[in-house]
C-alpha cells in the first residue's frame, strides 16, 4: 500500500501481511540508525576518543577543538548520546579501540571543579589505559591538584592556531589501539544473504564494521584468529555446534574479548565450557537480526566523518 501524500517525504518499508521476515526486520532497524555508508570506512582512520559537553554554551569551544583534531587526521569517536546512563565498562570498551584521547572541559559552575564529572571520569579512564591525552581546560574551570596531575592538560587560549598545534602533537603521539574497532560474527558458512543482513544491520546500529571468517584473505586460519582476538566483540551462533565456531569462541575468550552467544530454538544449556555464558535464543531469522542488534548495542558509538583527504 502506497503511503498518503503527506508522508511521501518519509522513508517507508513494505513488510507484507504475514510474519515479519529477516529482510524487513533488517530494513526497519537500519532505517532507525545512522547507516554506516554515511561515515565512510568506519573501521579506518586514527580513532581518537573525544569527550565534550553538549549544552549550548559548550558548542563553540568543543567544535573548535573537534575541527582541529579532524584537521590533524584524527577520527573522532565518542559514546553514543542515546545510550542512557554512563557506564564505565562500555566507555572503556570503546576507548580500547582508540589510540588517543581528547577533551574540551565544559564549564559547570554548580559542579565540583566547575566541570563535568563525566568528562573527568573519561579522562581518568584514558589515563589508566596509557592512551596519549589532550585535555583543554576552559579558563572558568577550577581543577583540583589531583586532577591537574592527569596527563595532557593544556589551557584554552581561544587561539585556533594553538588548538591546531595541540592536535598535531596528539596525532604524533597516537599509537595503535589495544583492540581493532570491529565486531566479528562467528557462524557457519552458507545462507550468505541472511548473514549479510545481520552484519549490515549491526554495522548500521553500532557504527562498527561487522566481519566474518569468509571475509578473510589467506592465510585463513591465522588471520581469523587475529581478527577474533583483536575484536571489540564476538557474536557467535552456536545453533549447529560447529567446531569452527567453538574454536573462534575459545580464541575470543582466551584474548579477553567479550562474547555473546546466539542459538536457534528453545532455551537449553550450552556445552560445559560455555555454561558461564548467557545464551540469547531466537525462533525466527527476523528474531536473529534483532538479537544480534540487542547484544551489540552496548558497542554503539558516534563516529565523526573524516575530513576530505584526512
Amino acid at each position: 500500500m502506497k503511503p498518503p501524500g503527506f508522508l511521501s517525504n518519509l522513508s517507508n518499508i513494505e513488510i507484507g501481511k504475514g510474519d515479519l521476515d529477516p529482510a524487513s526486520a533488517a530494513r526497519i532497524l537500519q532505517a532507525l540508525y545512522l547507516p554506516p555508508h554515511s561515515t565512510p570506512n568506519p573501521g579506518h582512520g586514527k580513532h581518537t576518543y573525544f569527550s565534550r559537553g553538549w549544552r549550548a554554551s559548550d558548542v563553540a569551544s568543543a567544535e573548535a577543538l573537534s575541527e582541529a583534531l579532524s584537521g590533524a587526521g584524527l577520527r573522532l569517536v565518542s559514546d553514543a548520546r542515546d545510550q542512557g546512563e554512563w557506564d564505565e565498562e562500555r566507555v572503556g570498551g570503546i576507548m580500547d579501540g582508540c589510540g588517543a584521547y581528547a577533551a574540551m572541559l565544559p564549564y559547570r559552575p554548580a559542579m565540583p571543579e566547575m566541570t563535568s564529572h563525566y568528562v573527568l571520569d573519561e579522562w581518568r579512564l584514558a589515563a589508566e589505559r596509557g592512551i596519549p591525552c589532550l585535555v583543554v581546560q576552559r579558563p572558568e574551570t577550577q581543577l583540583s591538584a589531583r586532577t591537574r596531575e592527569l596527563p595532557g592538560l593544556e589551557e584554552d587560549a581561544g587561539d585556533s592556531q594553538r588548538l591546531s598545534e595541540y592536535a598535531q602533537d596528539l596525532a604524533e603521539q597516537w599509537h595503535a589501539p589495544r583492540r581493532k574497532p570491529h565486531i566479528f560474527y562467528s557462524t557457519e558458512f552458507g545462507n550468505s544473504e541472511l548473514h549479510k543482513r545481520v552484519t549490515r544491520t549491526v554495522e548500521a546500529v553500532t557504527g562498527l564494521p561487522s566481519l566474518m571468517g569468509q571475509d578473510v584473505p589467506g592465510p585463513v586460519q591465522q588471520e581469523i584468529v587475529r581478527m577474533v582476538s583483536s575484536a571489540t566483540m564476538v557474536v557467535a551462533d552456536i545453533t549447529r555446534d560447529s567446531p569452527n565456531v567453538y574454536i573462534e569462541i575459545g580464541a575470543a575468550l582466551s584474548a579477553g574479548v567479550p562474547v555473546a552467544l546466539l542459538r536457534e530454538g528453545p532455551p537449553g544449556r550450552p556445552v560445559f565450557m560455555l555454561r558461564d555464558q548467557q545464551v540469547y535464543d531466537y525462533a525466527t531469522e527476523a528474531e536473529l537480526v534483532a538479537r544480534a542488534v540487542k547484544v551489540t548495542y552496548r558497542c554503539r558509538r558516534f563516529l565523526k566523518p573524516q575530513q576530505s583527504g584526512a
